[in-house]
């Protein structure tokens, strides 16, 4: 038979045993719940990425800038006339800054497909109307073409009938 002390001592390493079992249980809890609340946020990893997502924003807007000028200057002067090479640079921006905000979660699903919504209707009515417009003034700049020229032919006409020569 075990003497009390024998007992005593078995009981007290058992609880020292349970012990230190359930605090290494709350350490790894602890551990995993600071792991936790110092992983980054989508919206901190972005705001820490920040300069970087700019940078490449600015310098992919101005090589879209630059580019035009790999063409004539015919379809330059078109573009530009046109506000083409800066929408489309505005929607660049407009696009990026709301990927950025809906990946970092600041705006919700259905706010975000309004945003790209609105957007898209934005961009699909400009280019159609400035298309509209320019056909317009392109009809109505052949038409003020050919009047001169007939004019231009009606007067030499007219004046070749009085000299009695043939129009040239």
């Amino acid at each position: 038979m075990k003497s009390w002390t024998e007992q005593q001592t078995q009981s007290a390493e058992q609880t020292n045993d349970r012990y230190t079992k359930l605090l290494q249980a709350l350490r790894d809890r602890r551990t995993k719940l600071q792991t936790a609340l110092n992983a980054e946020s989508p919206q901190q990893q972005i705001t820490a990425n920040l300069p970087l997502i700019l940078g490449i924003l600015g310098a992919a807007c101005v090589a879209a800038i630059l580019g035009v000028r790999l063409f004539n200057p015919e379809i330059q002067m078109e573009w530009v006339a046109s506000g083409q090479v800066i929408q489309f640079v505005t929607v660049m921006v407009l696009l990026s800054v709301t990927t950025a905000l809906s990946l970092s979660r600041v705006i919700q699903e259905n706010t975000l497909g309004t945003l790209l919504g609105g957007i898209a209707g934005y961009v699909l009515a400009q280019g159609v109307g400035r298309a509209a417009a320019r056909d317009v003034a392109r009809g109505v700049r052949a038409n003020q073409q050919a009047q001169a020229r007939a004019e231009s032919v009606g007067k030499k006409g007219a004046q070749a009938g009085r000299s009695g020569r043939a129009v040239e």
